[in-house]
């Protein structure tokens, strides 16, 4: 059987890339309505990850027991948010734009 080479189109709902050890290191699919492109350590646990949903996109960097510990937001109207989270995930910081006001 001849090999035709790489195809042109792959059509899935998600996607994941496993190590040699057929553990999941990455997945890009859908969460819920939420587009999804997730990294893994070798322990399965999420570290990084980018989501679009309805216009808004962010990317949160997760600690090594899976929680979010930054976040980084933009609405499809440009209005931004940086959120930083302690263990429990509450959130010690948050960062976005105060809108000014002409007086």
């Amino acid at each position: 059987m001849a090999d035709d080479g790489p195809k042109k189109l792959v059509i899935a709902e998600e996607f994941q890339l496993v190590d040699k050890e057929g553990r999941k290191r990455a997945i890009l699919g859908f969460k819920d309505t939420m587009l999804r492109f997730a990294l893994y350590d070798e322990s399965d646990v999420p570290r990084a990850a980018m989501y679009l949903d309805e216009g808004a996109s962010c990317v949160v960097l997760y600690d090594g027991e899976g929680r979010g510990r930054i976040l980084l937001g933009v609405r499809e109207s440009g209005d931004y948010h940086i959120q930083l989270m302690d263990e429990k995930g509450n959130v010690e910081t948050h960062l976005a734009p105060i809108p000014l006001t002409s007086e």
